[in-house]
């Protein structure tokens, strides 16, 4: 369990899918740990409550466990929703920062292998706690125009955290491939060494053979 204090969170009983805190505001709520897989937060005071609340980092995800939702903008200010790609298996490619030869070369197999990955009924995404403007800014000077580079900024590492891939000591997230299947469950995870680049052979082996 976390410290006994209030979170103030969404409490899932809003329709149409648009987050409300409100009734959490009026009565609270004590959370319990681990965070409910489908926490949504995108309120901009929801954001700051969460940032100023002391919630330790679950495990990393394992194969079997229920992925967490998340909303994220990408380089375009546009937001991806993994709930909105239920029906194909998305890959979130974690990476530490912008602007690193390796993170680089990790986006850019993303890239270059968006056709295949189609073909296999799968989305991939790169995410990082760089802002858009830096990921817009780096995106360009990649030539990347079809894969969404997330950005995992405010709070600070908020999806990391849920997926057990923040790295506390650095400030940014470990190297690491998480496959979501059309039922939200994730079917591989793996981190890598922060200073390699994963292979991308394995991730396109495993979706051919799943």
């Amino acid at each position: 369990m976390i410290p006994d204090c209030r979170y103030y969170v969404n409490n899932g009983k809003n329709n149409g899918g648009v987050v409300s805190i409100v009734d959490s505001l009026i009565y609270g709520c004590k959370v319990s740990y681990p965070l409910p897989a489908m926490l949504i937060i995108s309120c901009d005071n929801a954001r700051a409550m969460y940032h100023h609340a002391q919630i330790p980092q679950p495990r990393m995800v394992r194969p079997g466990d229920l992925a967490a939702t998340f909303a994220l903008k990408d380089q375009s200010d546009e937001t991806f929703s993994l709930l909105e790609h239920h029906k194909r298996r998305v890959l979130l490619s974690f990476h530490p920062l912008a602007w690193t030869d390796k993170c680089a070369a990790q986006m850019l197999s993303l890239e270059e292998n968006r056709e295949t990955f189609s073909s296999l009924n799968t989305v991939a995404v790169g995410i990082s706690v760089d802002s858009v403007p830096c990921k817009r800014a780096w995106a360009k000077s990649l030539r990347i125009a079809n894969t969404p580079l997330l950005c995992d900024f405010w709070p600070h590492g908020f999806v990391s955290r849920l997926y057990g891939l923040f790295r506390e000591g650095n400030g940014f997230c470990e190297r690491a491939n998480v496959i979501v299947d059309s039922d939200q469950a994730v079917v591989f995870s793996k981190v890598y060494p922060v200073h390699s680049v994963p292979d991308i052979s394995e991730i396109i082996g495993f979706l051919e053979s799943d």
